[in-house]
């Protein structure tokens, strides 16, 4: 069946329609809607192309005739179209081969967001022919890592794959493999290499291979892995099977020394996951083996419990017999996160994590989890006894919200779907008022509430809670979604009409919302098939249903769409009260009408009800289309008929690459004048064309370039992207004819590209083909003066060499093309600049440039346009080696400030913020002490900058190298360090503890606005500095701000009538009792905050302790019985106990009727004033 073009382009970006377009053939539509439908070009058409078997004559069409940038474009995950025909499509050998030729397989080698190119995904999946086409045909680079440093042997055993014929094939059949076995991977991945992994997989296969790179002496060579380890790999091995005088001699060899991480032979037992029962009795039971090894930290602060934990596939035998051992301290944190076994532990399963838990549950607080986030985890699990005891005993913050904005209600609105009781207790645990947590966003991509996220859980026993029992704002929309407001939101994912209902009866407006597709809810009603709701929306809400969405669509052309046969619904729409017959005529963006869609949905009775409307007949017009070689003839079925030109005979470009590659010399001579005035995909010529094609005929060189007319002429003739055919051949390394180019006489190879790259500066920033260094050197001995040319931006030849790691092109073009080392670009950068920018540092390539006789050294003090030096530079980039490098020069001048007044210490910090490199820092201030006291133009400190970005580091070495004295050091507003940290929000306790311990006699210390240290922790309830401070011996808790409020009376804030606060008012008014009877100058008394912030329990905690109680009046004359009928509006029972520990009942009615404030009210008439009945209620019956 014939597809009409109309329809093909509707949906053109649904997989579905462009699979009909392949499975039947219809390669000439597919050329039709390529050239009528422009967007096309910029979606993801070829990403879903090879999801279909049998299609690649479709992706020849569209590697033909889309651009290159549409090609090689890639998806949301940073996938190019041969990845995602890896990834997507099944029995599709003859697709991908065509997708690797492309370009002399310049996919093949481009890796995606995670690093990894399509090797690695023709291993995940297990594709023996797959792999081989790509080692073999598109010349993969087998020694790519990925972004957590996987090969690709990684990747064999981290997914499991099961085919020794594979691991064959890679360990035998590629040069250099044997010597991967042996590499780890990154940290955050264990670091593990594949020969650990294959232990862990258990693979024979490849430990016998071990054993033979062991007796072999490429080991030896082996430039990046210790032999210690290799020899240990393959003693684990004869341990894991039982071999006990292997373990004794391992332990006897290895047992007290450590490698270069810190680790010892435990911590490498653990990661390399020993299983074998009697070892690891022998190991962890006997006395005077490896125990004393179990609290052992290695230089990233890790034990070997630690270790074991966070390797992938852990070994539960390790785990449970190092559980075993009373020595084993599970609370020692990592130095690089700060984190405990037990945040480890989360990662693997929760019986570990539990384990880990009843071991020592203070490890809980010591996990940098906040309290939100600890719950999630364990509310999943369903174990509702430790929830109760965790909550019940350890005072977890519940208003509090987890790393990404999510409080408590949203996780249990999350998780607790079949739990509804976890729920029930939480709420009734929580110590403020869920009504302000339930119209909270989340901080997430999506930004829900947590109504909104009990809906998408579809967890309708919270979501009718929430809606029923409290006031959630229903017009909240959430981030993504095409703006759907809740309403939509409960089409999509619930089908209980009463409660829909219920939503809008209590917001009525959202059944008038339109989302970003211009779709209302009914629309939204009619697509999900929610009819009944639709009905409804139309007979009792009244909607509007004379809308259109941003396509053109009305509901009629929905009920087309989506098929809907409902008798009753199309009776309503087209004979009802308000019926929109009259838009069955009305065409969309696609110009159809819903009578041709229903007819091409094969929607007959909908057909048949819109046929007693129509106004015209709909005529279908036949046209004929020829391609330029008038041989082929296609028809189309569309209304449109201005969509389509002249298609061009695609087969032209293939049958000249054909005649090429057999060499018909006949053949050639046909097809170059078949496409004369052709352009290819990037209007490009055949020479163009051609450079793609590699051992092309010296008689066919001969041929084009000195005899035919057509393609001689086109030597120097630059296609869209300023590429000239010499750059073509240089790009893809066709050296016979980029040799054939050069010596014609018409050739020139100073023409640059649109980015202004002559040919020499394009092959030296090549990214189509592997770097060829011999096309470099061709052209550099062709034209020496190709190497002083820059591009657009300035970058010259030798700067890109430089940038690209190509050390021995460097070289050549400096002692080749004599180029001028001290030259600066249009930024003002010098090679010392760029040598910044290059990392790993090859000290070969500075040694080389910046002495004699080059000398570069000259320049390490020069100023780009910025100001900024290659020092600057060098900070800017985290350069490590490269600043101690330029330190450690004598002609260093680090003082230098760019032309924002900065200098490289400042760089490093604003640029890098908190992962600014700790030794940069602190050889820059041992150096220049100077520099922690010169601000930038804004008035940025190093030191305050530092304070700002977290960085620990960094504060400490400006004040230990910098000299700056904690105890003087103040601003113009009298704030010091300490003041700073709460200025900046700052969270990092170590910076809190250091500035501490260095300035005790600045606790005091008041600002221009009187506020202390305290004053601020108070105010932002900072608990563990206050904690910190407080133990000061010296600590002043009486003095007052400008506004006359000590710490406490700033530490009194609503919603923190918490078990923690409470601890901290006991022990401030136990050091300092006086504090309790202070006001400020507004006449308020801590009393006074505690009622006012609805504190209950610390106000009956304030209550017992004051004397007089009639003493506590504000400066408007309100005593303590004014502030409690003005505020105390929710707990009859608790304000009838305050009540009474204030007054008898016999003086109740004096002083609630009688004491008047200095406006003449009594506090029973502020109670009436503020409708305050509970408090009316407990003065009448008492």
């Amino acid at each position: 069946m014939e597809i009409p073009i109309g329809e093909a382009l509707k949906h053109v970006t649904e997989v579905q329609s462009l699979g009909n377009l392949c499975n039947n053939d219809q390669h000439e539509l597919i050329l039709a809607v390529i050239q009528a439908n422009v967007s096309l070009k910029e979606n993801l058409t070829l990403f879903l192309l090879p999801s279909f078997p049998n299609c690649v004559k479709c992706i020849e069409i569209c590697l033909r005739n889309l651009p290159r940038e549409s090609i090689e474009k890639r998806g949301s995950l940073g996938r190019n179209s041969l990845i995602a025909a890896i990834i997507l499509g099944e029995n599709n050998l003859a697709v991908i081969e065509k997708l690797v030729e492309y370009r002399n397989g310049i996919l093949v080698n481009a890796p995606d967001a995670l690093g990894r190119t399509s090797i690695h995904y023709a291993v995940i999946k297990c594709d023996l022919n797959l792999l081989k086409l790509l080692m073999e045909k598109g010349k993969s680079d087998p020694n790519h890592f990925d972004n957590d440093g996987n090969s690709i042997l990684h990747q064999f055993f981290l997914f499991n794959v099961k085919s020794s014929e594979m691991l064959d094939y890679l360990i035998n059949g590629q040069p250099n493999m044997r010597l991967m076995i042996h590499v780890p991977n990154s940290k955050a991945q264990g670091m593990n290499t594949p020969a650990m992994l294959a232990m862990k997989m258990n693979s024979p296969y490849m430990m016998q291979i071990m054993r033979t790179n062991n007796e072999s002496n490429e080991k030896r060579d082996h430039p990046t892995v210790e032999r210690r380890k290799i020899a240990l790999e393959l003693s684990l091995y004869e341990i894991q099977d039982g071999d006990l005088d292997e373990l004794k001699h391992v332990i006897e060899k290895f047992g007290d020394s450590v490698d270069g991480n810190g680790d010892t032979l435990l911590h490498n037992f653990a990661r390399f996951g020993l299983r074998n029962h009697g070892a690891l009795n022998y190991c962890l039971k006997e006395p005077g083996a490896l125990t004393y090894q179990l609290n052992v930290q290695n230089r990233s602060g890790k034990t070997p419990f630690y270790t074991l934990l966070e390797q992938y596939k852990c070994s539960e035998a390790m785990f449970h017999k190092m559980m075993e051992c009373e020595e084993l301290d599970v609370t020692l944190k990592d130095t690089i996160e700060g984190w405990v076994p037990l945040r480890v532990a989360l990662k693997q399963n929760d019986e570990f994590f539990f384990k880990v838990y009843e071991r020592d549950p203070t490890a809980l607080y010591k996990s940098n989890l906040n309290d939100v986030t600890v719950l999630m985890y364990i509310i999943t699990t369903k174990k509702f006894d430790l929830i109760k005891g965790l909550i019940e005993n350890h005072a977890m913050d519940l208003t509090i919200s987890d790393d990404f904005g999510r409080n408590i209600l949203h996780v249990c609105a999350e998780y607790c779907i079949n739990t509804p009781y976890i729920y029930d207790y939480i709420i009734s645990k929580l110590p403020v008022d869920p009504q302000t947590m339930i119209n909270v966003k989340d901080r997430t991509l999506y930004g829900y509430t947590p109504l909104m996220s009990a809906l998408v859980s579809k967890n309708m026993y919270i979501f009718k809670h929430i809606l029923l029992n409290y006031n959630p704002d229903l017009t909240i929309k959430p981030n993504s979604g095409f703006n759907f407001n809740i309403f939509t939101l409960s089409i999509k994912c619930c089908s209980d009409i009463e409660l829909q209902k219920e939503i809008l009866r209590r917001c009525p407006e959202l059944a008038f919302d339109v989302n970003e597709l211009g779709e209302t809810p009914i629309m939204v009603a009619i697509r999900e098939n929610c009819l009944e709701l639709t009905k409804i929306l139309i007979d009792e809400f009244h909607v509007d249903i004379n809308v259109k969405n941003n396509y053109g669509n009305t509901l009629l052309h929905y009920l087309s769409n989506y098929k809907i046969q409902d008798t009753e619904l199309i009776e309503l729409l087209l004979y009802g009260d308000r019926n929109i017959s009259y838009f069955i005529n009305e065409s969309n963006n696609d110009n159809l009408t819903p009578y041709e869609i229903a007819i091409k949905k094969d929607n007959i009775e909908l057909a048949n009800a819109f046929s007693k409307f129509l106004t015209t007949e709909a005529n279908i017009a036949q046209i004929e289309v020829n391609d330029i070689s008038e041989e082929r003839p296609c028809t189309y079925t569309s209304k449109n008929l201005n969509l389509y030109s002249v298609f061009r005979a695609d087969n032209f470009w293939s049958d000249l690459r054909i005649a090429i590659e057999n060499n018909d010399l006949n053949g050639v001579q046909t097809e170059i004048h078949r496409l004369n005035g052709i352009s290819d995909w990037d209007n490009g010529t055949p020479l163009h064309f051609i450079s793609t094609i590699q051992n092309i005929g010296p008689n066919i060189i001969d041929y084009l370039l000195n005899e035919c007319p057509i393609s001689s002429s086109c030597v120097n003739y630059q296609n869209n992207l300023g590429e000239t055919p010499l750059h073509c051949a240089a790009l893809r390394e066709n050296i016979p004819l980029l040799n054939a180019l050069l010596k014609h006489p018409n050739s020139d190879a100073k023409i640059q590209n649109k980015k202004g790259e002559t040919l020499l500066l394009a092959a030296i920033n090549n990214d189509w083909s592997k770097f060829s260094e011999d096309v470099i050197r061709m052209l550099v001995q062709h034209d020496p003066s190709l190497a002083k040319i820059q591009d657009y931006h300035g970058v010259s030849p030798l700067q890109a060499s430089i940038l690209r790691n190509h050390f021995e092109v460097m070289k050549l073009l400096i002692e080749k093309g004599h180029v001028n080392v001290h030259y600066v670009d249009n930024d003002g950068d010098c090679l010392a600049h760029f040598l910044a920018g290059y990392q790993p540092q090859d000290p070969e390539m500075i040694e080389y440039l910046m002495n004699k006789p080059h000398n570069v050294l000259k320049d390490i003090n020069k100023r780009n346009n910025h100001g900024n030096t290659p020092l600057h530079a060098a900070c800017k980039t985290n350069n490590e080696n490269y600043v101690l490098y330029l330190l450690n020069q004598k002609r260093i001048d680090g003082q230098r400030l760019n032309n924002m007044n900065e200098t490289p210490l400042l760089v490093a910090l604003l640029i890098n913020r908190k992962e600014a490199s700790a030794k940069i820092i602190e050889n820059l201030v041992k150096k220049y002490p100077a520099m922690v006291n010169k601000p930038n133009l804004v008035g940025d400190l190093p030191i305050l900058f530092a304070i700002n970005v977290e960085n620990y580091q960094a504060v400490k070495s400006c004040i230990e190298y910098g000299k700056i004295d904690v105890n003087i050091w103040t601003d113009k507003q009298q704030n010091t360090l300490l003041h700073y940290l709460f200025l900046y929000s700052t969270r990092e306790i170590k910076i809190f503890e250091y500035l501490i311990e260095k300035g005790q006699s600045l606790i005091n210390n008041q600002n221009s606005l009187g506020d202390t240290v305290l004053h601020f922790a108070c105010r932002d309830q900072h608990t563990e500095v206050l904690h910190l401070l407080i133990q000061c011996p010296n600590i002043d808790l009486t003095i007052t701000n400008a506004n006359g409020d000590t710490p406490l009376m700033n530490l009194l804030q609503p919603g923190r009538d918490t078990e923690e606060i409470m601890i901290l008012v006991k022990t401030m008014t136990s050091l300092s009792p006086s504090i309790k009877t202070q006001s400020n100058k507004t006449g308020l008394f801590p009393i006074h905050k505690a009622f006012q912030c609805n504190l209950l329990n610390i106000s009956q905690f304030l209550i017992p302790q004051l004397d007089d109680l009639n003493e506590f009046i504000d400066v408007n004359g309100n005593n303590l019985l004014h502030y409690i009928a003005k505020y105390i509006k929710s707990d009859e029972k608790l304000m009838r106990k305050l009540l009474r520990q204030m007054l008898n009942p016999s003086e109740l009615d004096k002083y609630v009727k009688y004491s008047l404030n200095y406006s003449g009210k009594a506090a029973y008439d502020v109670a009436r004033e503020c409708k305050n009945d509970i408090f009316l209620n407990v003065i009448e019956t008492s």
